[in-house]
Formats: structure tokens, C-alpha cells, sequence
């Protein structure tokens, strides 16, 4: 018997997911190739299941980076039948990253993006509701 590792924990895991867009493994490739953390697979598959379970309409990031789990959470709310997520970073060029992959991936127009401070924003967009 193997030992159980992180890494073998994590493959396992991924190989349980349905395959990926190409655009979610272009955003794996380029996390692993600049050292950015990102949630991964697993987890984005698991973000993405509960969205769709609880048949969310509208999440709010918390820090968002170049929008890897922007993606998996916009990909839920495409499913549920629309909605938005608030897409929240401080730096303008990880924000436009976020925008070209989504515009990839087709969810462009469920996405808020935001450059800004993310508690901050979350208190204006909660006291506009």
C-alpha cells in the first residue's frame, strides 16, 4: 500500500470530477507555472455542487485573484438560470484577467467585477439591497 500524500490525496480527488473546460485548465496551467495559489479542481468542482445545490443566485468573493473559482461559481449560476457573482480583487490586471477568461467561458454577464477592498464592498453592496 502506497503512502497517502497530499498530492495522491488531491489526483485522487480531481480524477473523481468530470473533465474541464479548456479555459479552467488553461487557469490550472497558469497557477501552477506563477506560483498562484487558487482553490483547484476539487474544490472549484465542490464550490461549483453547492451553488447548484442550494440554487444560488447571487455570491460574493471575498478576494477573487485572476477568477478561477469566479469561474466555478459562475458556471453554477449559468445552471440555476442566472445571477451574479461579485468578482473582488485590489489589482486592475488580475481583475482583467478575470474578465477575459469568463468572456471565454461564455459567463461574462454573471460576473460583477470589482476593484476594490473586499469587506468593504461586500457593506455597500449589502446595504444596496
Amino acid at each position: 500500500m502506497s503512502e497517502l500524500t497530499y498530492q495522491a490525496a488531491q489526483d485522487y480527488l480531481t480524477s473523481l470530477i468530470p473533465p474541464r473546460e479548456q479555459v479552467l485548465l488553461e487557469m490550472e496551467s497558469y497557477a501552477e507555472k506563477h506560483d498562484f495559489p487558487i482553490i483547484g479542481p476539487a474544490c472549484g468542482y465542490y464550490c461549483y455542487q453547492l451553488a447548484r445545490m442550494i440554487g444560488a443566485k447571487s455570491i460574493f468573493e471575498l478576494g477573487s485573484g485572476y477568477g478561477y473559482s469566479t469561474a466555478w461559481f459562475a458556471k453554477a449560476l449559468q445552471e440555476n438560470g442566472g445571477g451574479v457573482v461579485h468578482h473582488t480583487v485590489w489589482d486592475k490586471e488580475l481583475s482583467k484577467m478575470a474578465n477575459s477568461y469568463m468572456l471565454s467561458l461564455g459567463c461574462v454577464d454573471l460576473v460583477q467585477f470589482h476593484v476594490a477592498e473586499a469587506v468593504e464592498t461586500l457593506g455597500k453592496q449589502s446595504s444596496s439591497v
